[in-house]
């Protein structure tokens, strides 16, 4: 199969001025090229306006094109200036340049997909996927999406999405707003972790055997407001067990942290351990207890599935990316983000829990990251977006 991939992020970008980014759809792509697809990747990075400065400003008017690989995937890079404040889409002058570029790109580099795959669709609204003939058109919604439909007018959503063939969601919770707001029911499309990262089953039966009675937390992720980590503090400042935490990553919000952890007079119970690599990481939640990530707004959140996939007993957030997945009691715990005292009940639930629901627990996480590895979910989510092609 020939895939046309549509994104506003992918990594690789860097030497062009562009930040790096989550590589969770680089994950996809890669499953599918071992699987034999021939896939080129479309991305539109929209420079915020707080960030406009002088040698970007030609990017408002004609934008930049750069092609690249990443992992020999084939890149097509369209770089433009954003005008609006808080706006993910670009004005109508510049969608209709960014159609011609990629309609000669697609000329000059006689691309004829069988599929075409749009993530953020709404970043694209103005854009004609009408012309591209022959080929089934598949939209895959995030949070962002959902968020930014009420900026436009319902009737021009409609019209727009009309020209898809399918739909899907990365989460129940966007499926579930995208059917209340524009009627439209979508298909869930999940990510999935490396099965060379998945811990060995025997050490998985060890550890949910194991006795608590220091609970080793850890936290895995950006250090940014909506991973809810100043939560995660004042909760351990108030929780009657004993704990040491792990805080593993480095963001925005790492000072104003450290700060708090000061003032709680909690320092000889959390660590932060600064930016790790992935394997790393693992290596974290391979020795703690507990994960705890209550994040709002998340889209999904590969890293509760490494967790899982560890042995660890999973805390996220309800009504978010990871709910449906993670159910509440049954393979991990969920609480409402940004609640202290539901944070808390939580954990001193799972300190005082019996040793036959704990292993049931880890066991139930386990079997579902086993479930959701990247050739399994990549499988699945192109056997949901080609649905029909021969």
């Amino acid at each position: 199969m020939k895939i046309l991939l549509f994104t506003t992020i992918y990594p690789g970008a860097e030497d062009y001025g562009v930040p790096a980014d989550t590589k969770a759809i680089h994950y996809f792509v890669r499953e599918w090229e071992k699987q034999g697809h021939e896939i080129d990747i479309i991305y539109l990075y929209q420079n915020a306006i707080k960030r406009i400065k002088p040698q970007t400003m030609k990017e408002i008017f004609d934008g930049t094109e750069i092609d690249y690989a990443y992992e020999n995937v084939p890149v097509h890079l369209f770089r433009y200036q954003l005008l609006v404040p808080h706006a993910n889409e670009l004005m109508p002058f510049q969608m209709t340049n960014f159609q011609t570029k990629v309609n000669r790109c697609v000329e000059r580099l006689a691309l004829q997909p069988n599929l075409i795959i749009v993530h953020f669709p709404l970043s694209y609204i103005g854009f004609d996927f009408s012309r591209f003939h022959g080929c089934r058109k598949f939209a895959t919604f995030h949070n962002c999406d959902i968020t930014g439909i009420e900026k436009f007018k319902l009737e021009r959503t409609k019209f727009y999405l009309n020209q898809f063939d399918g739909f899907g969601c990365r989460s129940i919770s966007i499926r579930s707003e995208l059917n209340r707001r524009v009627d439209i029911k979508g298909s869930l499309v999940y990510s999935g972790i490396s099965s060379g990262l998945i811990a060995d089953y025997n050490f998985i039966q060890r550890k949910a055997e194991r006795n608590i009675d220091v609970m080793k937390i850890v936290f895995c992720g950006n250090l940014i407001p909506l991973k809810n980590v100043d939560i995660l503090i004042r909760t351990m400042k108030v929780v009657n067990f004993p704990y040491c935490l792990e805080i593993v990553g480095s963001g925005s919000e790492e000072k104003k942290l450290i700060r708090l952890v000061e003032e709680f007079d909690l320092g000889d119970h959390i660590r932060f351990l600064g930016r790790v690599t992935r394997e790393e990481s693992i290596k974290h939640m391979k020795d703690a207890d507990v994960f705890v990530m209550v994040s709002k707004p998340e889209t999904f959140g590969l890293v509760y599935i490494e967790a899982m996939s560890q042995g660890c007993l999973v805390v996220g957030s309800k009504n978010e990316g990871i709910d449906g997945v993670v159910k509440d009691g049954d393979n991990g715990f969920l609480v409402e983000p940004g609640n202290v005292e539901a944070l808390k009940s939580t954990l001193e639930g799972i300190y005082r829990i019996g040793n036959e629901q704990k292993i049931n627990i880890i066991l139930k996480a386990y079997k579902t990251a086993m479930s959701m590895t990247d050739e399994l979910m990549a499988s699945s989510y192109l056997d949901i977006a080609g649905r029909g092609i021969g």
